[in-house]
């Protein structure tokens, strides 16, 4: 390219530079194309030029005269190479049936540039919503409130309903069609519809994450709330507080998605027999409770037999619990690196860890006792009770 360029900006059109850019074009990969712009306006004229140009890159016709702009089958090789070449094109080819067709062929979003009377053919845009659902933005007023386009639409892409006509929106088995494909179309539904517990229903079904678009009485239903955080965890953010400190709720929804405990309340989060059956379904789930269960021996004890690592939350103490560690290698043998420097030295438990992952055997300490290094440093001021400093380092050997 960057020859290319170089190349370029001393050409004039004479015979001798036309022969150098064809046979460039010749040799370049298919994004050179663009060294158009670079090209004298003679070369920017000449058919043979451009149309090797827009071969390689459709959106080198942006860089042709308005005399090729105008040329139907220069035109229609750049829009089969990228359809939004379409955009390049003269007034009167965004209004040939044809020309737009082969553009939507690669891409719906040619219809951006389609003339305003080909927008609002329906032919036409049968074929960009085909290409892609997204294509029915730029439909007409009247298009987008056909019920049979934006159907076939939302078939294939049930987001694709915000496109649709206000009074579509509010149609209930369209919104219905819609939420089966995506859940989250349901946000584009008409208020009444996002209060409608069938469609709702069917959304949360799809998407648990979707409650989110539901009216808030639904939000606060135990059944509604219960289906969205099975399907997905998450979705408990968007409960209602009530429900954020239920029980039931909460631990189908730490089923589902671990994580999910981070979204209920604070008092659920420090109640002890709640969290032992959390982190029971989900380890990590000690690093979202009360820290004063990292201390707590039974519950760290099923974090650590559900997930290994979760060892790295634990208290120092814990860590130095001989039961607890063998447990979390068991699980996990790279947990071994969160254990005391006392238990990395011990022979039973890092063979029980490197027998679980053979990467454990890095955090071995073969020799684990330390020493302590002191020695008084000379003081100019003594300390109170004229002792001097004394400091005292602890090293592995």
């Amino acid at each position: 390219v960057v020859n290319a360029v170089k190349l370029m900006s001393s050409v004039d059109g004479r015979s001798e530079d036309r022969k150098i850019y064809l046979q460039l074009l010749d040799q370049a990969g298919k994004q050179e194309g663009m060294v158009l712009q670079f090209a004298s306006q003679e070369l920017c004229d000449d058919y043979e030029v451009v149309m090797k140009s827009v071969q390689r890159t459709g959106s080198a016709l942006k860089h042709a005269s308005a005399r090729l702009q105008a040329n139907r089958r220069v035109v229609l090789e750049a829009v089969r190479q990228d359809g939004r070449a379409l955009q390049f094109a003269s007034q009167f080819l965004r209004s040939d049936h044809a020309v737009v067709l082969e553009a939507l062929e690669n891409t719906g979003e040619a219809l951006l540039y389609a003339s305003p009377k080909l927008r609002a053919d329906r032919e036409i845009v049968l074929a960009a919503i085909r290409r892609d659902p997204r294509a029915l933005q730029h439909a007409s007023e009247d298009l987008r409130a056909d019920r049979q386009l934006v159907l076939h639409a939302v078939q294939t892409l049930g987001s694709a309903i915000v496109c649709a006509s206000r009074q579509l929106r509010a149609d209930r088995a369209l919104v219905l069609e819609a939420v089966r494909h995506e859940g989250r179309a349901l946000m584009n539904a008409s208020a009444d519809l996002r209060a409608d517990p069938e469609v709702v229903l069917e959304a949360i079904k799809q998407d648990g994450m979707a409650l989110q678009f539901a009216a808030s009485h639904l939000q606060a239903s135990r059944i509604f709330v219960l289906k969205a955080v099975r399907q997905d965890g998450a979705a408990l953010s968007r409960a209602s507080l009530d429900l954020r400190q239920d029980p039931e709720v909460v631990l189908a929804a730490v089923k589902q998605r671990g994580d999910a405990i981070q979204y209920a309340l604070p008092q659920l989060q420090g109640n002890r027999p709640f969290v032992i059956q959390a982190v029971k379904r989900y380890g990590r789930a000690l690093c979202s409770v009360a820290p004063k269960f990292r201390s707590d021996r039974e519950v760290v004890m099923q974090a650590v037999k559900q997930d290994g690592m979760v060892l790295a939350v634990a208290s120092q103490e814990l860590r130095s619990d001989r039961e607890i560690v063998e447990e979390a290698v068991r699980q996990n043998g790279l947990a071994l690196q969160f254990a005391s420097l006392h238990l990395r030295g011990d022979k039973t438990l890092a063979e029980l860890a490197v027998s679980n992952n053979e990467l454990a055997r890095m955090y071995f300490v073969k020799n684990p006792a330390p020493y302590t290094l002191a020695w008084t440093i000379p003081a100019k001021k003594k300390a109170p009770g004229g002792k001097a400093w004394v400091k005292a380092l602890h090293k592995p050997l």
